[in-house]
Order: structure tokens, then C-alpha cells, then sequence
């Protein structure tokens, strides 16, 4: 092999020096990184705020004003509403808000009542479908309902909104509230519950178990028909009213009351239809209607129905 001449090898060397500079500007030197700004974490979005978790189970409608947190202690861990939005909450125990058409409380009433309790369940209203209640026409009503979500909403995104508690479960004015809604606003209803009363007063026999499983069945059945099957159902209202202050009638003897009793929460408990319920009431005062859950003449003491009460109550909440 010809060696090659001195002018050939510089001309080789050069070549070799461009080269390796070519490699050196390509490739950087090992090392550690220079100062310089942090890579850029991806955009997200803020989470909307959650609802606040709906009390579930045993709850006591306190709809005489008497009462106590230790009358409600004997009972468990029952949750309570009490027709209203004012004073403070009794300890220990979840309270259900409600502010009604016939209050006349104006905007500043109302924020100042969400912003005293922030993070509740709150009811629009008492059955707007009976005369002897709020007593509105589904007009009235949706318009009611229309603003008074809106402004709780807009002060405490976590407040869950539910309707008034519908009697006898109606179905119809459920339907034509939800068709109202999007007439008067464009847009359809928005509720976090649907929320129900369960009484048998309109029927022959007010202790009817079986008619009481079946209207809560059909309004359950219409919740899904609707599209709104995933959501809770609250039933308000349910009990035993006759007694000397109600219906003209007398208290019941026998023990039918309390055998009601006993087969509705037994199916309460098991049907899974109903996420919630209250009974009606925990004390009616010198109205004595069947179904006190304290005794008419020692109110601190809880009555046949509160024991009754107080077990299943107890035995639910256990793990």
C-alpha cells in the first residue's frame, strides 16, 4: 500500500479536525443542566364544587316547633327539618333547610339564611299540590321555585336543592313542574332530589302497607320514565295522623298505627326505592295526632311510636 505524502496526510487531518468539530457541535458535552425556567405543567380546569352529601335514612319532620336535640338523641342519629331556615342547627344531628312561598322572605332574607348555612339540603317549599298547604297553582309555583334555586345556588354551589314534598306522591304535578320549568326559563329542570309525602288519608284504609309501597313505586317508576332514575328520592312525610287533631277522628287503639309502622320502615329499609324518609311528627303538642314520637303528656319521653322509631333507627345506622 502507497504511504501517503505529507501534502495528502495534511489534507486527511484536516478532514478529521472538521469532522470531529461537525460532532462536537451536534452532540452537546456531558453534564449537569444549566439554570434556565421549569417546563410548563399542562392547563386544568378548576373542579366544579361538589354537592353536599345527602343525610340518609331516619330523619324526624319537627312540624310544631317542639322539641329538642336530646328528644332527637333518643331517636339516633336521625337527621331533622323543621318547616324553615332560621335559628341555629341542633348539634349532632344533619338538618334538612326549607323556605316557603308563604314567608314572603325577600332576596337579602334569603342570602342571609344560605349564608348562615352553608353546605345544606334545601326543600322549595311544603306541598304546593294541597289546599291546606302552600297551595299553588304549577304556574306560581315554577316561578317560585325558578328563582328561589337560582339564588341559593349562585351564594352556596354545594347546597342540594330538592322541590317542596309533593302529596300523595303525585306524579302529574311532578310532570307538569318539569314541562312548566322549561316553558317559563328554555331550560330543563334541575333538582339534586325529588321529594315526597306518603300519607293514606284519601283512602279507606290509612293503614294500607301495600298502597303505600305502590305509590312510591309508581313515583319511582316515573323518575326513571323521566330520566331522572339516578337521582335520590326523599320521602318528607309519612306517618299516622288521625287522632284528635286531625280528620275528625279519634286516636286509634289496637296498635294499628304502630303495626303501620313497624312494615313500612321494614320496607323502607329493605326495598331500596327511598333514600331518605321522616316521620310525621315528633311532637304535635296539645294537637295530639296519632303518631307522636314523645309522649303528649311527658314530652321529654319518647311514646310507643318513638321506641319503635328509635330501634329501627339504631339498628340501620349500625355497620
Amino acid at each position: 500500500m502507497r504511504r501517503p505524502s505529507r501534502p495528502e496526510a495534511l489534507l486527511l487531518l484536516l478532514a478529521a479536525l472538521a469532522l470531529l468539530s461537525g460532532v462536537v457541535l451536534v452532540v452537546p458535552p456531558r453534564g449537569p443542566r444549566g439554570p434556565g425556567p421549569p417546563p410548563s405543567a399542562p392547563p386544568t380546569a378548576t373542579p366544579a364544587p361538589q354537592v353536599v352529601a345527602l343525610p340518609r335514612g331516619y330523619g324526624v319532620a319537627i312540624g310544631f316547633g317542639y322539641g329538642t336535640a336530646a328528644d332527637l338523641d333518643q331517636l339516633g342519629p336521625a337527621w331533622y327539618y323543621d318547616y324553615g331556615a332560621g335559628g341555629a342547627d341542633w348539634p349532632r344531628h344533619p338538618r334538612v333547610l326549607m323556605v316557603r312561598p308563604a314567608e314572603g322572605a325577600d332576596d337579602e332574607t334569603l342570602r342571609e339564611r344560605v349564608l348562615a348555612h352553608p353546605g345544606h339540603w334545601w326543600m322549595l317549599g311544603n306541598e304546593p299540590n294541597d289546599p291546606h298547604q302552600d297551595n299553588l297553582d304549577i304556574y306560581a309555583y315554577t316561578r317560585y321555585f325558578a328563582h328561589t334555586a337560582a339564588r341559593i345556588r349562585a351564594l352556596d354551589p354545594t347546597a342540594g336543592i330538592m322541590p317542596a314534598g309533593l302529596a300523595n306522591a303525585d306524579t302529574r304535578w311532578a310532570a307538569a313542574l318539569r314541562a312548566e320549568y322549561m316553558r317559563q326559563t328554555g331550560q330543563p329542570l334541575q333538582v339534586d332530589a325529588w321529594n315526597i309525602h306518603d300519607y293514606l288519608l284519601d283512602t279507606p284504609d290509612p293503614y294500607d302497607v301495600a298502597e303505600f309501597a305502590r305509590r312510591i313505586l309508581q313515583f319511582r317508576q316515573w323518575m326513571r320514565d323521566a330520566g331522572e332514575g339516578q337521582k335520590p328520592l326523599v320521602l318528607s312525610e309519612f306517618g299516622v295522623l288521625y287522632g284528635a287533631g286531625c280528620c275528625n277522628r279519634p286516636l286509634d287503639e289496637g296498635g294499628q298505627g304502630l303495626a303501620f309502622m313497624r312494615q313500612a320502615l321494614a320496607w323502607l329499609e329493605t326495598s331500596g326505592q327511598v333514600d331518605a324518609w321522616a316521620w310525621f311528627t315528633l311532637d304535635s303538642g296539645g294537637l295530639e295526632y296519632n303518631g307522636n314520637l314523645l309522649q303528649p303528656v311527658r314530652p321529654a319521653v319518647l311514646s310507643d311510636f318513638g321506641a319503635l322509631y328509635a330501634e329501627h333507627a339504631r339498628a340501620f345506622a349500625r355497620p
